[in-house]
């Protein structure tokens, strides 16, 4: 009966927790929009630049399969490079 209590107890303080995470997130990002940029606005410029990065990406990955031609080596090197996980 305990354990169950403390699971309850933790389960409870965890969501919580994320809830407020994510209004405060919710909350920040709201705070850096420009004022003279309406909320629908700022949604299209949003969506306009994660395709843009979408696309930005894969022209990097194309040109990086084509870089590689038939070296799988090279190709699992320049992924790390595609990620900006550089060593």
């Amino acid at each position: 009966m305990i354990p169950l209590v403390y699971g309850l107890a933790i389960g409870t303080g965890i969501g919580a927790l994320a809830s407020t995470l994510a209004r405060k997130l919710r909350d920040r990002r709201s705070a850096h929009r420009p004022e003279h940029i309406d909320p629908e606005e700022h949604d299209d410029l949003e969506a306009n630049f994660a395709a843009h990065i979408a696309s930005m990406r894969s022209q990097v990955s194309d040109f990086a399969d084509k870089l590689a031609g038939d070296d799988p080596l090279l190709r699992e090197r320049l992924r790390v490079f595609e990620g900006g996980d550089l060593p």
